[in-house]
């Protein structure tokens, strides 16, 4: 997503200070989701038994996505690169299981 690609950005620049804003975008979007699934209204396109195991993947990704946004206040520039890492895992792991 462009708030992942802003803190790549932010680590080859340097300077991730920005990056918490940004993320603010996926932390209100879980509260959607989850909303979504709770009322049929979203159906999972690939596995759509898998709720379960989506929202385990999901807390997960919400989990690295809290250790970003500490490593980014901190300004601590590898922290916030190896937090990256972890999250774009992440989405690779949970688009391959519940994404066609």
């Amino acid at each position: 997503t462009a708030t992942l690609e802003s803190a790549v950005r932010g680590v080859g620049a340097g300077d991730v200070r920005g990056v918490e804003h940004e993320l603010h975008r996926l932390h209100a979007a879980k509260a959607a989701t989850d909303a979504a699934l709770d009322s049929g209204a979203y159906r999972l396109p690939k596995n759509p038994e898998g709720v379960a195991r989506f929202r385990e993947l999901d807390a997960a990704f919400h989990a690295g996505l809290g250790r970003l946004v500490v490593a980014s206040q901190r300004n601590d520039v590898p922290a916030t690169a190896q937090a990256v890492g972890v999250v774009l895992s992440g989405c690779q792991g949970c688009h391959s299981e519940f994404r066609p």
